[in-house]
């Protein structure tokens, strides 16, 4: 079984206009703003095998992703690709890690109207 860091994603609740711009001014070129079918926001920076994700809070609506609004502000994750899932996650869980069930969700592009 393998597995390898797929991205680290960086929670920025409901200031990601200024999460965007200080990456930004660091050096980083952002993708468009993406739109999750499960309620949040993101941001990525790519590099070649991997990503870092800017993770968020939109304004305005009523369906918020519950994981990003009860995770605390800054480093929230990292996300592994593995080639059984299965495994992985008894691989991880045998370590001690803290973690969330994996799921699926969509990114939305261009934004919902």
């Amino acid at each position: 079984m393998t597995f390898a860091l797929d991205h680290v994603v960086i929670n920025a609740l409901f200031d990601m206009d200024r999460a965007a711009d200080l990456m930004s001014r660091l050096g980083f070129t952002l993708t468009p703003r993406g739109y999750h079918s499960l309620g949040s926001i993101n941001h990525l920076v790519m590099f070649e095998h991997d990503y870092l994700e800017l993770v968020g809070l939109p304004s305005g609506t009523d369906v918020l992703r519950k994981d990003v609004l009860e995770s605390p502000l800054g480093l929230d994750g990292l996300v592994f690709k593995a080639d059984d899932i299965d495994k992985c996650l008894r691989t991880l869980r045998d370590s001690g890690l803290a973690m969330l069930e994996p799921r699926s969700f969509s990114r939305l592009s261009p934004a919902p109207k």
